[in-house]
């Protein structure tokens, strides 16, 4: 209220945005400014001054001792964009501990390894949808019956619910930790059991397999916007050709709830589990 010089002026937009939304810092504030704005807000106003409030705990080394300069226990961040990229440490952070107000043992191998399974993983899919589109003047509109194609769409439009409704409670590790899983069942079952379809004859087809993978793409990268922004970007751009255009300004996707199969995700999940542990035998 002092920074917008309330009572004085700006009364309206003052009453139309308090109390705040939420309100982020770290846990050593719970005494301290989460609970003092709490006091002035009750004093003043005989409310509370935030809805929300998310806290972050400490990033430790990772033998649990703190960072410190002169012991070094630390990894050059600069030298682990270069060699993982933002997104991947954006990613680590966001679905670890830290966020819900917990310590982190910071570990390097943990972000190599979200680099290799979502961004890497990514990009190899979105390289293999460019490979069989490069000559299309078009995407088809069309809608498919295939088995695959409806379960990747269904998985899809769980992930776009999950995510949004943990997002509006603020919960960022369960809105955050999906999307992984995701990436894998579009890169290692959809994608692996569908090349044939879009190499082959059928036209038909391969329509269908084409028009589902460029949805499936284009809306992941706008769920996945808020927490690997540079990937999605990339990924938006390179599907959708819309170079002058970004994925941070198009609108949240709503969910596709009648393409929510369940039926057919738990008999997929069941057929997933049964290859599994025949390639494990």
């Amino acid at each position: 209220y002092g920074q917008v010089h309330y009572p004085f002026e700006n009364k309206d937009w003052f009453e139309n945005n308090f109390p705040a939304d939420f309100i982020a810092e770290g846990q050593d504030q719970t005494r301290g400014w989460f609970n003092k704005l709490h006091v002035l807000a009750t004093a003043l106003f005989n409310k509370n001054a935030y809805k929300n409030v998310i806290v972050n705990g400490i990033v430790l080394a990772e033998d649990g001792k703190k960072m410190s300069k002169s012991a070094k226990n630390y990894p050059d961040p600069w030298r682990m964009f270069d060699a993982y990229g933002v997104d991947a440490m954006r990613y680590y952070l966001f679905i670890s501990p830290v966020i819900e107000a917990e310590n982190l043992n910071f570990t390097e191998k943990d972000v190599a390894e979200i680099e290799r399974k979502l961004v890497m993983l990514l990009w190899n899919v979105v390289q293999f949808y460019n490979l069989y589109t490069k000559d299309l003047k078009k995407v088809p509109k069309v809608e498919s019956d295939n088995i695959l194609d409806r379960w990747i769409l269904a998985e899809l439009e769980k992930l776009i619910d999950e995510v949004t409704k943990n997002m509006e409670n603020y919960k960022l590790v369960q809105a955050g930790r999906p999307i992984i899983g995701f990436i894998d069942e579009l890169s290692t079952w959809y994608v692996r059991r569908s090349r044939d379809r879009f190499k082959g004859a059928d036209q038909e087809d391969k329509d269908k397999a084409i028009a589902t993978l460029h949805d499936v793409l284009v809306r992941l990268s706008l769920v996945m916007a808020p927490f690997t922004p540079f990937i999605s970007e990339e990924v938006w751009q390179s599907v959708t050709n819309k170079l002058d255009d970004s994925v941070h300004l198009q609108e949240w996707p709503e969910t596709r709830k009648k393409l929510i199969d369940k039926k057919l995700i738990e008999e997929m999940g069941m057929v997933r589990n049964i290859v599994s542990y025949g390639l494990e035998a």
